[in-house]
């Protein structure tokens, strides 16, 4: 007949058991911070899957001369996310027809005087970069008002009709019509701007609290959240994102996994005792 365990094994197994329970029932699942892909809503493409070369691409910076442009700093042109969908939206219709010797580039503020040179993402991933945005109604936007152009000279201004007929269509591509935009010696109440990079003095972009020129049905009237970097993709937008890897995703112990390792337990702990009673 084989020796009896002593109390003490007992007693420690049975609090192995114990602590496997509490873990199971008291620690909860743990949010990490999951990396966007492109194709995937949620958030600006930042890589794509090993089996697949990256599309998205950033310009050489401009040059002195080079004609550049930005959106202007109002919802919802002030989210990256919206403004990268619809920059690379026209992107083809503004390059398309060019003179030899003109680059023409957009940046985005990084603040009320810097800029940086804006990506361009693959075509398939604007609608994507949108409904990240919180745009993912059929039109994404409505206007409440006419766009206006500003440019900072002459040779800036020749880029103003390109960018009208770049962005009414794009933005007809989403089935959103609007007027032919209007220029403006104010680039403090501008949705595009213009001017020679190194040449020209570059605008100073300020929050607007009031969408002027797009909004989304869903929030006609309602007031702006300022960002906390305009052009950025981080927290504070007006609109967060809604679908996909947009936010944190729950990593850790899922509900049936729990209740799995409870009744595991349960059956050891009672099972473990009535053995050691028949012996």
């Amino acid at each position: 007949m084989p020796s009896r365990p002593p109390r003490a094994v007992t007693a420690l197994r049975s609090a192995m058991l114990l602590v496997l329970l509490a873990i199971a029932l008291v620690v909860p699942g743990v949010a990490v911070a999951q990396t966007p892909t492109p194709g995937t809503p949620g958030s600006l493409p930042t890589a794509r899957p090993t089996d697949a070369p990256p599309q998205t691409r950033t310009p050489a910076p401009p040059a002195n001369g080079d004609i550049v442009w930005a959106f202007g700093s109002e919802v919802p042109l002030v989210d990256g996310r919206v403004a990268g969908a619809l920059g690379t939206a026209m992107e083809p219709f503004i390059q398309d027809g060019v003179a030899a010797g003109t680059r023409v580039v957009r940046v985005e503020p990084q603040g009320a005087a810097v800029v940086q040179v804006a990506p361009v993402y693959p075509a398939g991933d604007v609608s994507l970069l949108l409904r990240a945005a919180g745009y993912g109604n059929t039109p994404p936007f409505v206007g409440v008002g006419a766009c206006r152009v500003w440019s900072a000279s002459t040779q800036s201004a020749a880029l103003v009709p390109r960018l009208d007929a770049a962005l009414r269509k794009a933005l007809g591509a989403l089935n959103v019509a609007i007027e032919p935009c209007v220029t403006t010696t104010n680039p403090a109440e501008a949705h595009v701007l213009a001017w020679r990079h190194g040449i020209d003095p570059a605008p100073a972009f300020a929050f607007r609290q009031q969408a002027t020129f797009l909004d989304a049905p869903a929030q006609l009237g309602a007031p702006a959240v300022p960002p906390t970097q305009p052009g950025g993709m981080g927290g504070g937008f007006p609109r967060p994102a809604t679908t996909g890897t947009a936010g944190p995703e729950t990593a850790g112990m899922s509900s049936a996994a729990r209740v799995i390792l409870v009744i595991f337990g349960v059956m050891m702990v009672v099972g473990g005792r009535r053995i050691t009673r028949r012996k």
